[in-house]
Order: structure tokens, then sequence, then C-alpha cells
């Protein structure tokens, strides 16, 4: 009898423990209009970032009542497969509300570890994308955002096509000005990954000595 075992090894072009690791974190239950969006900009965020050198990882999950992990921080070394991950393995199942607190917790809980490629002195940073004015939760949301900025965690957000925004705006790292971009057309999104990258590359930060970020 023969035992066949399949083992994957990671390989990183380069390799840091400082930087940027970056989850995109995707509402499932979004539009399928907008989850396309979505998409669209993680894949052309990913297209500026610098991962092959180190300087980036990224993860990504998708979510609605429960938590779709689409990969860790750890399972992509590479550009162009966090490019072909994030194109095929993010999860959409239009409907909604959506539960953001348990989101929100399953990453810092299962996501931002060393086990699953967290490094050390690397800045954390999730970005929200919903087209959802209320998350299942609000309340509870708010509770696990807490829990993210305590962690030293930074959460920028982007809405899509949003009439009321009261909710987005109590689980946005201050300034929103710099953490959350609201949108109402698919060009808008264009303009986004420069912004974020002259967040994180500024070092813009409101809630931790020296911790966060912005991009151009």
């Amino acid at each position: 009898m023969f035992l066949f075992i399949e083992l994957r090894v990671i390989h990183f072009v380069g390799y840091s423990d400082t930087g940027y690791d970056v989850v995109f974190m995707f509402d499932g239950s979004a539009s399928n209009k907008h989850f396309s969006w979505m998409k669209g900009f993680a894949h052309n965020f990913a297209s500026q970032m610098d991962i092959d050198s180190g300087v980036f990882r990224v993860g990504a999950m998708s979510f609605d009542q429960g938590q779709n992990l689409a990969f860790h921080l750890n399972e992509n070394g590479f550009q162009s497969e966090v490019m072909t991950a994030i194109t095929s393995k993010p999860v959409n199942r239009p409907g909604g509300p959506s539960n953001v607190a348990a989101a929100f917790d399953a990453i810092r809980e299962n996501m931002f570890t060393s086990q699953n490629g967290d490094r050390p002195n690397a800045r954390d940073f999730i970005i929200l994308m919903t087209d959802k004015p209320k998350s299942q939760d609000t309340a509870a949301a708010q509770a696990a955002f807490r829990r993210l900025q305590n962690a030293g965690i930074g959460v920028f957000t982007v809405g899509m096509e949003l009439g009321n925004t009261d909710e987005l705006d109590s689980i946005t790292t201050p300034q929103l000005d710099d953490f959350q971009s609201l949108i109402n057309t698919e060009r808008e999104l264009g303009e986004l990954p420069g912004i974020l990258s002259y967040v994180m590359e500024a070092g813009v930060s409101s809630f931790i000595s020296s911790f966060f970020l912005c991009m151009k």
C-alpha cells in the first residue's frame, strides 16, 4: 500500500519582516455588478503592489452570513499568483445583510497570524469592500472593529453606491478622508490604488503612534 502526500512549497522572491500585510475583504452578498467591481479593483491594486520583493503580502476573504477564505497571506508568493487568485477564488452569493462582525474577528484571529503569513513588523491592513449600508448587527461590527484597532490593524473601506454610510463610517480607521472611499461608478475605482498607496507609504497614523498609512 502506497501513501502519496502532496506538499505545496510556497516560494517568495524576496522576504522582509517589514512592509504591508493586506487582506482584501469582499462582501460576498453584494450584487453581481458590485462584486465584479470589487474583483476588478483588487486585481488592479495587486498589479501595482510590490509583492515579489516582499514589500506586500496579500490575503483575501469573501463573507456573507459566514466566511469564505480565499487565500492566506503566505499562500501566494508571487504577484501573478495573487492576481490569479483574486480573479478565481472570492465567492459571490448576492443577498444580505452580511455578518461583518464575524468576518472581522475571523480575519484577526485566523489570517493575521504568524502561522498564516503575518509578519512581526509589518503593518496590518484590511480593505473592506461592500455595497450594503448596514450589516447584520451594527453594534457587533463596531465592537469587532475596536478589537481590530486594539490589535493594530487598520481598516480602509470602499462603499459602492451607498446612500447611508453611518455604519461604514463607524468601522473605518480615522481619518475618513484617508481611509474611506465612496464609489458611484466603476471608473472611480481605477483611482483608488494610487490613493491607497499614498496612505500606506506616507505613514498616516491616527490611532497608534507611527502606525498607519496612505498611498500614491
